[in-house]
C-alpha cells in the first residue's frame, strides 16, 4: 500500500509536468520495469478518462437542455401568434355578422318603431306583400292577450306573421333564433306597441324560437 501511495504521488507529479528531466527519465524506466507501478498508472489514466467523459456528457446534457428550452419558447411563441391570428379571424367574422344583421333588420325595426296601432299598420303593408306573391297574414284573434304565434300555429315561409305578447308586458326587443341558437332577428319595439308584423320570406322553412328580451319565456314555432 505504501508503494502504491508513492506511485500515485509520482504519477500525479508526472501528469502535472512537475518532474525534472532526471526524474522524468527515471519515471519512464520504472514504469516499464515495475508491473505494480504500471497498473497504478493504468488505473489513474482510466480514472482521468472517465472523469473527462463524465464532464463532457454533463456539458452535452446542459447544452441539450438549453436547446430544448429555446425550442419550447419558440413553440409557445408560435402558438400565441396562431391564437392571436385565430382571435382576429373570429372577431372579424362576428363583426361581419353583426353588421349584416344590423343592415338586414333595420327596415323592420324602423317599421316596428313607426307603428301607432297594430291593425292599421298591418293593412298598410299589404301592397308591399304583393311582390312576394302572397298576402296571407298569420295573426291571433283580437281577444287573445297572450304570446302568439306558438308551436301549434301553422305557418309558411311566404306568410306574413304577426307576433303578439301580453299587454301587461313592458318590453323593448323581440328576438328570434334558429334551431342552432343563432340570432335570426332582433327588433326594437316602441312603448305601447303590443304586436309586430314580420314580412314574408324572412323566416325560411325550419324550427325557430322567439322571446321578448325581458322575458324568460322561449316559444317554439315551426315554419313550413
Amino acid at each position: 500500500m505504501e508503494n502504491q501511495h508513492d506511485y500515485a504521488e509520482l504519477i500525479e507529479r508526472f501528469l502535472e509536468g512537475a518532474l525534472s528531466d532526471d526524474e522524468l527519465v527515471t519515471f519512464k524506466k520504472q514504469l516499464e520495469s515495475d508491473p505494480e507501478m504500471a497498473e497504478v498508472y493504468r488505473q489513474r489514466i482510466a480514472l482521468q478518462e472517465l472523469w473527462v467523459e463524465s464532464t463532457r456528457r454533463g456539458m452535452l446534457k446542459k447544452q441539450i437542455g438549453q436547446v430544448i428550452a429555446r425550442e419550447k419558447q419558440s413553440i409557445r411563441a408560435r402558438r400565441n401568434i396562431r391564437l392571436a391570428a385565430a382571435a382576429v379571424v373570429v372577431l372579424s367574422v362576428i363583426g361581419s355578422l353583426l353588421i349584416f344583421n344590423t343592415r338586414n333588420t333595420k327596415p323592420e325595426e324602423q317599421y316596428a318603431a313607426g307603428q301607432e296601432t297594430p291593425l292599421p299598420a298591418t293593412e298598410g303593408k299589404q301592397n308591399q306583400m304583393n311582390e312576394y306573391g302572397n298576402i296571407d297574414i298569420v295573426k291571433p284573434a283580437k281577444s287573445v292577450d297572450d304570446f302568439f304565434p306558438d308551436e301549434y300555429t301553422p305557418m309558411k315561409s311566404n306568410d306574413t306573421i304577426v307576433f303578439r305578447w301580453p299587454s301587461s308586458m313592458e318590453t323593448r326587443y323581440l328576438t328570434i333564433y334558429n334551431n342552432k341558437g343563432e340570432l335570426v332577428k332582433k327588433v326594437t319595439i316602441r312603448k305601447k306597441i303590443k304586436e309586430y308584423m314580420l314580412l314574408p320570406g324572412v323566416l325560411k322553412p325550419g324550427i325557430y324560437y322567439w322571446k321578448m328580451m325581458n322575458d324568460s319565456t322561449l316559444i317554439r314555432i315551426t315554419v313550413q
